[in-house]
């Protein structure tokens, strides 16, 4: 799998069952400011495993999958679900991930809860 298409197998993943089909790479698109629930997939960090002979042998990518929602209980109930759709997909490997600390803006008026996984590609 190329460094890229796991976010494509992601939003092919996650279809129309997520958040109504609004699961967005990077960020949400200007046009669609408003939206109240959506996903937002984004790359964190990629880091290279290389072996002995510096052949690179896969690489890992961090990423935070930032649920937002008008209430705080939708946002959780998002996080939920992406979780679940993660958890039980068999074809990609990766592992749930503790927070980093980072800091995030918000939208006024809506709630976040971010989710943080580790994918090997």
């Amino acid at each position: 799998m190329s460094i890229s298409s796991w976010q494509t197998k992601i939003q092919a993943l996650f279809g129309s069952s997520i958040a109504g089909g609004n699961h967005y790479l990077q960020m949400l698109p200007t046009e669609l400011d408003g939206l109240e629930n959506y996903v937002v997939i984004k790359p964190l960090s990629y880091e290279p495993t290389t072996l002995m002979d510096g052949t690179v042998a896969a690489e890992r990518v961090l990423a935070v999958f930032e649920c937002y929602a008008k209430e705080y209980d939708d946002a959780v109930a998002l996080r939920d679900q992406v979780a679940a759709a993660l958890d039980g997909d068999a074809t990609m490997v990766k592992n749930r991930e503790p927070s980093p600390g980072e800091e995030m803006l918000i939208p006024v008026g809506l709630t976040m809860e971010p989710l943080y996984y580790g994918f090997w590609v």
